[in-house]
């Protein structure tokens, strides 16, 4: 795995930067797990799961942000791969 230089976690246009500096793939993963976490007062049926609500919010945050970043990558990732192959190419 290669190492990203420290001058992107600084940089408007380095590898961490997202839209309006704000990585919306994270948020929207972070609710998924929040509810995921609080399940039982939205949902009485899923109470059994209430008891591993830590484990299950963390898992389902952590699988949804990773498939988020996979589907819809950050614009400057997308763009650094899509040169990348063409010049593969």
């Amino acid at each position: 795995m290669q190492e990203a230089p420290l001058e992107d976690l600084y940089s408007e246009t380095g590898r961490y930067t997202y839209y309006k500096g704000y990585n919306y793939r994270a948020f929207a993963a972070t609710l998924l797990g929040a509810f995921i976490s609080l399940i039982r007062m939205y949902v009485p049926a899923f109470s059994s799961l209430y008891d591993i609500s830590w484990f299950a919010g963390v898992l389902a945050s952590s699988l949804s942000c990773t498939a988020l970043m996979y589907v819809h990558p950050p614009y400057t990732q997308a763009v650094k791969e899509m040169v990348r192959d063409r010049a593969a190419e």
